[in-house]
């Protein structure tokens, strides 16, 4: 008995990770986003396609 319960966790949690790492592979697309840089200058986050970009929000009040 103790062997099924143990077999069955096991494979609650290869079913668990294998759903996992689909959904966290899976590439999503990224809204829209448009700004101004700290020069000035106006950007849009279709022009890094295809790139690696990391945003960082900053808010103060």
């Amino acid at each position: 008995m103790r062997t099924a319960q143990t077999s069955l966790k096991l494979c609650l949690l290869f079913v668990g990770l294998a759903v996992w790492f689909t959904f966290a592979s899976t590439p999503k697309v990224a809204p829209e986003i448009s700004g101004i840089d700290t020069s000035g200058k106006r950007f849009d986050l279709n022009d890094y396609r295809g790139q690696v970009v990391l945003l960082t929000f900053w808010a103060d009040s």
